[in-house]
């Protein structure tokens, strides 16, 4: 009887939070201006959004202003922390993240067309 009852009040709880949109309102519980990269540009199925400068942003940063500083921040769990630290970088940090992402992309691309192991042919 437990069951049943707290089946019926879960699926009217789940029947209670959706309610239907109607077509050009603001959907529910979400601000309509939130802050938006100012540019954004399409590429395969990912959207990639920039800087004014031209810098990309990668996926999970938002753009946050401090005192008057354009910031672009992202929330990360440190290793060995249950409680999550905000990760803010400037255009500078972001074009270091995005060398330091193109160098281990090169690096992984450099080894994949060495041989190892006995499966080349070799001792």
């Amino acid at each position: 009887m437990r069951i049943v009852l707290l089946l019926l009040a879960s699926l009217s709880l789940i029947a209670c939070s959706s309610q239907p949109q109607t077509p050009g309102s603001p959907p529910t519980g979400t601000a309509t201006a939130q802050a938006q990269p100012p540019a954004a540009t399409k590429t395969g199925m990912k959207s990639v959004s920039m800087t004014p400068n031209g810098v990309k942003i990668p996926i999970g940063y938002k753009l946050v202003v401090k005192n008057g500083q354009e910031l672009y921040c992202r929330k990360e769990t440190i290793l060995g922390s249950r409680f999550p630290q905000t990760i803010c970088l400037d255009e500078n940090g972001l074009k270091e993240l995005e060398a330091r992402g193109q160098s281990v992309r090169d690096d992984l691309t450099r080894s994949e067309g060495k041989c190892v192991g006995d499966s080349c042919g070799g001792k």
